[in-house]
C-alpha cells in the first residue's frame, strides 16, 4: 500500500510529528509492507526538487503563504492564476503518484488543497490531529473537518478539541503516538552528575521554555545544585538566549540547537529530569513518551494531551499550568532523591513498552487505512 503523509513542515528538521514520520518510515521500510512518501509545505522555495532521506521520498510543495515569512511585510496576495496553479501541482502530484491513502498530518497551507484534490480524485483521506484545534483555526479548515469521517487523534484531549471544535461528536479514534526502543547503548549511559533539568522541542512561546529560567534561578537559590539545557529551534531562541545572559546564567545553561535523534535521545538519558512547561496546544508530547523509553522522569503543566502522556506520581509530576512553585518542589524532589528518580524513571519505561511502541502504533494506523480503503470516498 502506498501512503502519502504530508507534513506541516519542513521534514524531518522541526518538531515532533516530523519526528514521528521519520520513526515510522524508518519502521515501514523494515517491515516492507507499506511504501512512504511524504510532501511538506516549502514555505521559503529553497528546495529545487524532490529528495530521499533513509530511503524515503520527500516532495517539497509550493503553497500560497497565509502569512508572510516575514512579519514586517504585509500579507500576500495572490492572483487565480497562482491559487490555479498551486491544486494543479497537488492534482499533478496525486495523479502522478496514485497513493492508497492520503495522511494529512495537522493543518499547514498544504491541507486544503489536499483535502479538495483528494476527494475530487476520490482517494481516502485520514486527517491526523497532533495538537488541539482552538477558535483560532481558520473557518474554511473547520468546515473541511465537518465533512471528513476519516480522523486520527493522538489523545482524547485532541479528540474533544475536534468535536467541541465542529459542533458534534466525531468517529475520531484516539491513537496515542508511537517510538522505537531506545538502543541498549543509549540505555547503558549513566545520568550525568550536574543534574541536568532539559527542554526538549521547538522553540514557541506555546513551549513556555521562559519558564525554565524562575525554575533554574529557584532551585540554585535553595541550594540544589544543576543544569538547564535546551534542545531545539525557532523563534524564541534567541530570546531564551538574551534572557539567560541577562540573567547572568551563562555557566548554567546550554543551548544545543538540532541534534540528530540518536543523540537527543542520549541528551534525554542523561538528563535528570525532562521538563515540559507548555502552555497551550500539546496534544500529546512526544517527547515524554521519548523520556519513558530513557528511563528519564518528567515534570510537566496540566495540559491538553500531557495531562494523559504524564501520571501523576508514575512517571513524574504534573502541575497546573500556573503552579510554577508546583513545578519547582516536583523537580527538587526528584534532583535530590535518586532512588524516587529511578523508580519513576523504570515506571515510565514500561508505561512506554505497553503504550507507546512503534509497532503497536503502525498496527493501529494500518487498520484505519484498510478502513479508510473499504469506506471508499470521503464525501
Amino acid at each position: 500500500m502506498k501512503i502519502l503523509h504530508v507534513a506541516p513542515n519542513a521534514y524531518p528538521f522541526t518538531g515532533g510529528i516530523e519526528v514521528l514520520l521519520r520513526n515510522l518510515a524508518l519502521y515501514e521500510k523494515k517491515r516492507g509492507e507499506n511504501e512512504l512518501l511524504i510532501a511538506f509545505p516549502d514555505r521559503s522555495h529553497i528546495f529545487d526538487s524532490q529528495f530521499s532521506i533513509d530511503g524515503t521520498r520527500v516532495i517539497p510543495m509550493k503553497v500560497l503563504l497565509q502569512k508572510p515569512v516575514n512579519p514586517l511585510l504585509p500579507k500576500p496576495v495572490y492572483r487565480p492564476s497562482e491559487i490555479v496553479e498551486i491544486f494543479s501541482n497537488y492534482r499533478n502530484l496525486l495523479l502522478t503518484e496514485k497513493p492508497d491513502v492520503v495522511h494529512l498530518h495537522d493543518y499547514s497551507e498544504a491541507s486544503l488543497p489536499v483535502i479538495s484534490v483528494a476527494k475530487s480524485l476520490g482517494i481516502p483521506l485520514i486527517q491526523h490531529l497532533h495538537i488541539l484545534i482552538t477558535s483560532a483555526f481558520p473557518d474554511d479548515l473547520i468546515n473541511n473537518f465537518k465533512n471528513l469521517t476519516n480522523f486520527i487523534a493522538v489523545s482524547h484531549a485532541a479528540k474533544d478539541a475536534l468535536d467541541q471544535a465542529i459542533g458534534r461528536e466525531s468517529n475520531a479514534i484516539v491513537v496515542p503516538n508511537g517510538i522505537p526502543e531506545v538502543p541498549d547503548e543509549t540505555l547503558a549511559l549513566s545520568k550525568d552528575d550536574s543534574n541536568i533539568i532539559l527542554c526538549v522541542g521547538r522553540c514557541v512561546p506555546s513551549k513556555g521554555f521562559n519558564r525554565a529560567f524562575n525554575i533554574l534561578e529557584s532551585l540554585l537559590k535553595s541550594g540544589i545544585e544543576c543544569r538547564l539545557e535546551f534542545i531545539g529551534a525557532g523563534p524564541t531562541l534567541s530570546h531564551l538566549k538574551v534572557e539567560t545572559t541577562a540573567r547572568s546564567l551563562d555557566s548554567r545553561v546550554s543551548f544545543h540547537g538540532l541534534l540528530d535523534r540518536d543523540v537527543v535521545l542520549q541528551k534525554i538519558r542523561t538528563a535528570t529530569v525532562l521538563l515540559v512547561p507548555s502552555e497551550s496546544e500539546e496534544g500529546f508530547g512526544l517527547v515524554v513518551a521519548e523520556a519513558g523509553a530513557c528511563k528519564t522522569p518528567v515534570v510537566a503543566t496540566k495540559i491538553g494531551g500531557l495531562v494523559e502522556t504524564v501520571e501523576d506520581g508514575v512517571n513524574g509530576y504534573s502541575r497546573e499550568l500556573n503552579d510554577e512553585p508546583g513545578l519547582i518542589e516536583a523537580i527538587a524532589k526528584i534532583i535530590t532523591n535518586p532512588q524516587l528518580a529511578k523508580e519513576l524513571g523504570e515506571a515510565g519505561y514500561l508505561r512506554f513498552q505497553r503504550m507507546y511502541g512503534i509497532k503497536e502504533f503502525a498496527a493501529k494506523v494500518d487498520s484505519l487505512y484498510q478502513l479508510a480503503l473499504l469506506k471508499g470516498t470521503i464525501r
